[in-house]
């Protein structure tokens, strides 16, 4: 019962990273991004390349959220 609701925790804790990540890339310019890519910065570049789509990239990312939010409920339903 305890594993459970750790997993529960620990798949929530994932839930709520991935919906921080997204806020943050979504209020990112793109501008910036491209600007940090050209100063050298390695993952400012792929992030340039997500935010190039970003009516794609929220329904995406928000299918997983919602996935992982499914996947926290399960354990601690089968544990209570």
């Amino acid at each position: 019962m305890i594993v459970a609701f750790g997993a529960s925790v620990l798949l929530l804790a994932l839930a709520a990273g991935l919906r921080a990540s997204l806020a943050s890339l979504i209020r990112t310019p793109r501008a910036d991004a491209l600007h940090a890519a050209a100063e050298g910065d390695e993952g400012a570049g792929r992030v340039a390349e997500l935010l190039e789509d970003r009516t794609t990239l929220q329904p995406a990312i928000g299918m997983v959220h919602s996935a992982l939010l499914v996947a926290a409920a399960l354990p601690a339903a089968w544990a209570a």
